[in-house]
C-alpha cells in the first residue's frame, strides 16, 4: 500500500516504513526503513481522527470469501463473529457445486482504547 501526503508532495511505500506515528499532536509521520522521518500531514485539530482513518485503510478488517455457500449469520456459532464490525463478508459463486470458506486477516491487533 502506498500513501500520499496531504500535500500530494510526497508518496511512501507502507512496506518500507518502520512505523507511522502521530507527533506533536498534529503531525502525522512515518519513519522509513532508512530512518528518514516524513511529514505525511500537519492537522490543527483532527490529527487523531485522521491517524485512525488511515489505519482502516492500510490495514484492512479481517474478511471472509463464502465459495458457493451462504453462513446464517443469525445462528449461534456465528454470534461472536457477527458482533465484531471489523468483519467484511463476501459472497463468490463459480458456477461449480464445490464450496468452501476462507478466511483472510491481515494480522493486526488494536491495542483497547481508554484512559491510562
Amino acid at each position: 500500500m502506498f500513501i500520499v501526503s496531504k500535500d500530494r508532495d510526497v508518496v511512501i511505500n507502507m512496506d518500507n516504513a518502520t512505523n507511522v506515528y502521530i507527533e506533536n499532536e498534529n503531525l502525522i509521520m512515518a519513519r522509513m526503513v532508512d530512518s528518514e522521518e516524513i511529514v505525511l500531514g500537519r492537522y490543527l485539530e483532527h490529527a487523531e481522527d485522521v491517524f485512525r482513518e488511515m489505519l482502516k485503510n492500510v490495514f484492512p478488517p479481517a474478511t471472509l470469501i463464502f465459495k458457493n455457500c451462504m453462513a446464517d449469520f443469525e445462528s449461534e456459532q456465528w454470534k461472536n463473529i457477527k458482533d465484531r464490525a471489523d468483519l467484511g463478508a463476501i459472497l463468490v459463486s463459480d458456477g461449480t457445486e464445490k464450496s468452501e470458506i476462507k478466511m483472510y486477516d491481515c494480522g493486526v491487533y488494536y491495542m483497547p482504547e481508554g484512559r491510562a
